[in-house]
């Protein structure tokens, strides 16, 4: 339970830091049409009712992702992707299905190095836009000027990082196929 309400505390604490205020929360979940503003409980809802209909409903083998690592290890935001990814490890254990682990994967990767510096900033996302957009150079170069293993930007994944998503994926269809 003490786990629990730790782990809501800093979903709540990087969801304020993501948002400069609560107008614009309210018109996110307005805007995308959402029922209610969302929180790791609510998503740990929507999951396992995602997975129960499947369990129920098909014959499917079924492999829960973990989500990609957003930041640098330490990061609120990295911590926040661990704890999302806590809710689907949870999830798959609870119904019986395999959980992919690409987020665990990934924050091993960027331990074993030296990282560059974490920057919240949506400057630093637009920046790479910019970079790929007018001056036509490629996500992966972006990554490597910025000195990012897995990302352009801290959030949306360079080759290395989508390679280690596909892995795990990859990893579960030979256990499927097996």
């Amino acid at each position: 339970m003490l786990e629990t309400a730790s782990r809501a505390a800093r979903s709540a604490s990087v969801t304020s830091t993501c948002c400069a205020d609560a107008t614009q929360r309210a018109d996110g979940v307005r805007r995308k049409r959402l029922p209610e503003r969302p929180t790791i409980a609510w998503y740990h809802e929507c999951l396992k009712a995602v997975v129960r209909r499947l369990t129920t409903e098909t014959g499917a083998r079924i492999g829960l992702l973990s989500l990609p690592l957003v930041g640098q290890p330490g990061s609120l935001q990295a911590q926040a992707t661990a704890d999302y990814s806590d809710v689907v490890r949870q999830t798959a254990a609870d119904f019986g299905v395999n959980y992919l682990p690409p987020h665990e994967r990934q924050v091993e990767h960027l331990t074993a190095r030296r990282q560059a510096e974490y920057r919240d900033d949506p400057g630093f996302v637009y920046s790479a836009i910019a970079q790929h957009m007018v001056l036509g150079r490629p996500w992966d170069d972006i990554a490597r000027r910025r000195r990012l293993e897995l990302t352009t930007d801290h959030i949306h994944q360079n080759s290395r990082g989508a390679e280690q998503i596909a892995d795990a994926v990859g990893d579960f269809r030979r256990q499927v196929d097996a």
